[in-house]
């Protein structure tokens, strides 16, 4: 995905469709970035879930994420944690694919550059379109041995600086690779993929209770 702010939009649309909000829903779905306070390469391929395919090209691994944490107990900060993976997937394959990797190799680092100064731009504009706000974020941090989420507070402490500092700008300044549509379409086609998924997880709970089987779900969807 872009960028963390990005994430708490998609994540703050969601909640707004379904009508309530969780911090520990918000922070699973800000968690995969914390990768970028350590070694960020070798700690993105863990807390994203990124495994090389037969030609070496990297892709995010949901259903191993799914069988490890979402198949037998449910929890609000894992659907979330799932869905920032499923938002990364879409972004690359919809905006960043189309954008920036297709380009040769001499002009890809230049146009990397504007793409980089480009999500910069968008934070205060998105915040503005979707009319956001920043929610309290406070919730217990839970463990995973792909991610270090004792960095999960700075990573929110960070975002709410982002949002603060989106804030005072007073006029959109103009994009220079991406394209605004391009950009909201994408992050609406997100949010319904995710709730699509939600959806799909909700009647297969209901056919596993039909048939005698009980899935655990904690918190409140």
């Amino acid at each position: 995905m872009g960028s963390r702010l990005m994430h708490y939009c998609i994540a703050a649309l969601i909640e707004s469709r379904l009508g309530w909000h969780s911090p520990e829903f918000m922070l699973g779905n800000l968690a995969p970035d914390v990768a970028e306070y350590g070694v960020r390469d070798q700690n993105k391929r863990q807390s994203h879930f990124i495994r090389l395919d037969s030609a070496g090209e990297g892709f995010f691994d949901l259903e191993r994420f799914a069988a490890r944490y979402l198949r037998e107990q449910r929890s609000l900060f894992h659907i979330g944690y799932y869905f920032h993976l499923l938002s990364d997937d879409l972004w690359i394959k919809h905006i960043y694919i189309p954008t920036i990797h297709h380009l040769p190799a001499d002009e890809r680092a230049e146009a990397k550059q504007r793409y980089q100064r480009d999500l910069s731009k968008l934070g205060g504009r998105l915040m503005v379109h979707y009319h956001l706000q920043y929610m309290d974020l406070e919730h217990e941090v839970m463990s995973m041995p792909e991610a270090d989420l004792t960095m999960l507070p700075q990573l929110v402490q960070d975002l709410k600086s982002d949002i603060e500092y989106s804030a005072q700008e007073n006029k959109p300044e103009p994009l220079e690779i991406l394209e605004w549509e391009a950009v909201t379409n994408a992050l609406d086609y997100t949010v319904e993929a995710c709730l699509s998924q939600l959806r799909m997880w909700e009647e297969a709970d209901r056919m596993l209770i039909r048939h005698g089987y009980r899935l655990t779900l904690e918190g409140n969807l």
